[in-house]
């Protein structure tokens, strides 16, 4: 997308852990979404006969040791709820 978007001046929405790989030049071009900015929920679902919780609690570490912290809050941030 990127790319496209650099070739044809078009526009996309991107994530922000996406943008901070940009260099200066591709960080002028980048609009952030105004208040409150949305936000993805990241979920892991299990069987609640076959939890593992020591696995997960394993994988929720590794996570957030990758993310960024002050993307871990979700002050001023909307999540929105995806229904049937």
């Amino acid at each position: 997308l990127k790319r496209m978007v650099d070739k044809s001046d078009g526009l996309t929405i991107l994530p922000e852990l996406a943008v901070m790989e940009f260099n200066k030049n591709q960080l002028k071009l980048v609009k952030q979404i105004k208040e409150p900015r949305p936000a993805r929920e990241v979920s892991l679902v299990t069987h609640r006969d076959h939890l593992k919780t020591k696995l997960i609690e394993t994988l929720k570490a590794e996570v957030l040791q990758i993310v960024p912290a002050p993307m871990q809050q979700l002050k001023n941030k909307k999540v929105v709820e995806i229904s049937d």
